[in-house]
């Protein structure tokens, strides 16, 4: 575990488990549901972590599977017992400190492997500023091949007392079946466009961003945060577990399974890398006082 601290912030990671983070802290208050409320630091799963990278893909592959320039590629289940591959290769793989300073970190992670069309390198840099918790993530294709790349971040934050507010367009139902999933218009249970009580909520879906940015409010704390990303962050997914102390918020830059979906890229969000392509997207928490 490393930890840096600057301005009013400390963040606390866990390279080596994922590139996961374990805690953020502004004046004295958790921002993220932090690691050690549910497991210790030294074994923690990354689901029990306070947020952890999406790369070379976010959400999950259906089945594992997946077909790319005329070849098709199996990867291994990495959620049991769910028979598909999910939040990509990097939240369960050791990640190393490239670079640290006193108030910035860069992570990075080297994935080369049969089951991904290319290897590649994915960055994470954390910045503490004066007024933001700054990430940068970066993919770059370091093989011989184009391969399909996103980039996400999933973190968690408390559930109690907590309201939510992200501009979003359509939604995209999972329970739908493979390749015929669709963006769909939002109705009363799902428009976050509007303040919503998150422990009411019950939703576990993608949603199309309209502008990738977040409002997460705890007036019993007089806190609140405001997660902004850039474009490339065209996605935003949800998660609100029933009888959980904790949701997430994932900023992600194409709908789960968009390797599969027979839908246009622009819409699902897909990107592909030729070789020696790189791309790269920021994700800036800013909490303030209410």
């Amino acid at each position: 575990m490393t930890e840096l601290a600057a301005h009013s912030f400390r963040l606390s990671l866990s390279p080596e488990h994922g590139g996961c983070v374990d805690g953020l802290v502004w004046r004295g208050q958790n921002i993220l549901f932090p690691t050690d409320t549910r497991a210790d630091k030294s074994t923690a799963h990354p689901t029990e972590r306070a947020g952890f990278p999406l790369v070379p893909f976010a959400g999950r592959i259906t089945g594992s599977s997946f077909m790319f320039d005329g070849h098709n590629f199996t990867l291994t289940p990495n959620f049991l017992p769910e028979p598909h591959a999910i939040h990509g290769f990097g939240w369960q793989m050791p990640w190393k400190i490239e670079a640290k300073s006193g108030s910035e970190i860069t992570l990075v992670h080297r994935l080369t492997t049969d089951q991904w069309p290319a290897s590649y390198l994915a960055r994470q840099t954390f910045e503490l500023t004066e007024a933001a918790m700054e990430l940068d993530m970066s993919i770059t294709n370091t093989g011989e091949r184009a391969m399909p790349a996103g980039l996400g971040w999933h973190p968690y934050f408390a559930a109690s007392g907590a309201y939510v507010q992200s501009h979003v367009s359509a939604i995209w139902r999972p329970e739908n079946a493979a390749n015929t999933a669709q963006p769909e218009s939002l109705d009363q249970t799902c428009d976050l466009n509007t303040d919503q009580l998150a422990a009411k909520l019950a939703l576990d879906h993608c949603f199309t961003a309209a502008k990738p940015e977040t409002l997460i409010r705890w007036p019993g704390r007089a806190l609140q945060i405001r997660m902004s990303a850039s474009d490339i962050f065209s996605h935003f997914v949800i998660y609100t577990p029933e009888d959980q102390p904790y949701f997430c918020a994932e900023p992600i830059s194409h709908v789960p399974d968009a390797v599969n979906l027979d839908r246009p890229a622009g819409e699902v969000g897909l990107r592909v890398l030729q070789p020696g392509e790189t791309l790269a997207g920021r994700i800036r928490i800013e909490p303030s006082a209410l």
